[in-house]
């Protein structure tokens, strides 16, 4: 419902069916990380961040301009490495047994999860074409339309 009801997250992120779990994970855009949301009741705390799986380029890649993601995120952001996985977190303390900060727990939730995606998108490793460049693109495409007739 909260998800539902706020326009920007819902532009960014598809929206589906939760679970009772601590745990909510949302896509980035990319099949090699996503947006990891936890919420503890034993510590009393709420956590965002990307979790990456078995590429530690990409970590190390993020990690490189950890300075500019912490200005990002607006936050100290802890880095964890671990034998395959890797994570970027950055933690919120909330009484998550109290409903009266629940909206306020959710604000911070989203509000992260789009700091996050945002900052998957700008440090995204560009995908390297099969081709060298738009030119030889448009000519390979101008060649199969002459060979097959197709106007475009």
């Amino acid at each position: 419902e909260y998800i539902k009801s706020s326009e920007i997250y819902s532009k960014e992120f598809s929206v589906r069916k939760a679970y009772p779990q601590h745990w909510y994970d949302l896509s980035s855009g990319s099949s090699s990380y996503y947006i990891s949301l936890t919420a503890s009741t034993q510590k009393n705390q709420l956590s965002a961040g990307l979790y990456i799986s078995d590429d530690k380029e990409k970590f190390t890649m993020f990690k490189e301009h950890c300075k500019e993601i912490e200005e990002m995120i607006e936050s100290k952001v802890e880095w964890k490495e671990a034998s395959k996985a890797t994570r970027i977190l950055t933690y919120e303390s909330y009484d998550i047994t109290n409903e009266d900060q629940w909206d306020k727990a959710f604000d911070w939730l989203s509000c992260k999860a789009l700091k996050f995606k945002n900052i998957a998108k700008k440090f995204e490793l560009p995908i390297s074409l099969p081709f060298p460049d738009y030119r030889s693109i448009f000519i390979f495409y101008c060649s199969i339309s002459r060979q097959r007739r197709i106007k475009f």
